[in-house]
C-alpha cells in the first residue's frame, strides 16, 4: 500500500512542542519553525532554564507576533503521567485553545544529558545517579510521546509528526560513553517501534517520525564530568 501524500508541513496550524528549548538546537529550531509556521499556530518551549526559554520567546517574538508562545519550565526527569497531563491541560487553557483548534501536531524530543562521559562502564556504579539519567533521557521521552499523543488523538489532526535528536552513538561505541551510547541505542529502537505501531493503528492521520543528528559525538569534551552537550 502506497503511503499517502505528505501535506505542506508549513501550511497548517500547528500545536508544537520542544523539550530543550532554551538554548543550542532546540532554540533554534523553535525559532526556525516559528518563522515557518502559518499564523494562529502554538510553540511550546520545554525546558528547565526560564532565563533561556525567556530569550527563546523574545527572539521569536521579534520576528513573528501572530504565534503564540508558551514557556514550560519543567524538569522533565521528574515528570510523571499524571504531572505531564495536568501540565499539558494547563498549557493548552492557557493558550485558549484545544487540540481540535490544530491541524497538525508536532512532538520535538530534544531534551537530553551526555551525562558523565569520563567514566568507564565498569566505573558506573552510583544508582542514583543512573536512575536520574535513565529518566530524563528515556522514561520522560516515552511517558511525554504517550501522554501527548493521547492528548492529540483528535479528527481535526491531518498531520502528526515526532522529531527524535539523535546521534551516531545509536550506533557506534565510544570509550567512556557506555551510558550514553546505551541511552541513544534505546531511544532509537524506542521511537522504531512507536513508527511501527503508528503505521498498524487505524487513525485518520497522517504519521511520521524523523531523525535529527547534531553530531554530539565532535562536540562533546570527554574530559568534562557533566558534558557540554545538555540540552
Amino acid at each position: 500500500m502506497m503511503e499517502p501524500e505528505r501535506l505542506n508541513v508549513w501550511s497548517l496550524r500547528t500545536f508544537c512542542l520542544i523539550t530543550g528549548s532554551s538554548r543550542g538546537l532546540g532554540q533554534r529550531m523553535a525559532v526556525r519553525f516559528a518563522q515557518l509556521l502559518p499564523k494562529d499556530s502554538a510553540i511550546v518551549l520545554a525546558a528547565r532554564d526560564s532565563k533561556g526559554l525567556t530569550t527563546t520567546k523574545k527572539t521569536i517574538e521579534e520576528i513573528r507576533d501572530d504565534v503564540s508562545i508558551y514557556i514550560w519550565t519543567v524538569d522533565l526527569a521528574e515528570v510523571t503521567e499524571t504531572t505531564l497531563e495536568q501540565s499539558l491541560n494547563t498549557i493548552l487553557m492557557e493558550l485558549g485553545s484545544s487540540p481540535a483548534q490544530f491541524q497538525q501536531a508536532f512532538l520535538v524530543h530534544n531534551a537530553a544529558s551526555m551525562g558523565d562521559v569520563s567514566a568507564l562502564f565498569t566505573g558506573q556504579t552510583d544508582s542514583a545517579y543512573l536512575n536520574r539519567y535513565w529518566r530524563l533521557n528515556l522514561t520522560q521521552v516515552v511517558i511525554l510521546n504517550s501522554v501527548f499523543w493521547k492528548k492529540f488523538d483528535v479528527c481535526s489532526i491531518q498531520q502528526k509528526l515526532v522529531i527524535n535528536i539523535t546521534s551516531i552513538c545509536a550506533k557506534q561505541a565510544f570509550k567512556s560513553w557506555s551510558i550514553y551510547c546505551s541511552g541513544k541505542l534505546v531511544l532509537l529502537y524506542c521511537a522504531t517501534c512507536f513508527k511501527v505501531n503508528m503505521q498498524k493503528r487505524v487513525t485518520n492521520s497522517q504519521w511520521y517520525l524523523f531523525y535529527a543528528n547534531p553530531d554530539t559525538s565532535q562536540n562533546a569534551n570527554p574530559t568534562n564530568p557533566n558534558g557540554n552537550c545538555k540540552r
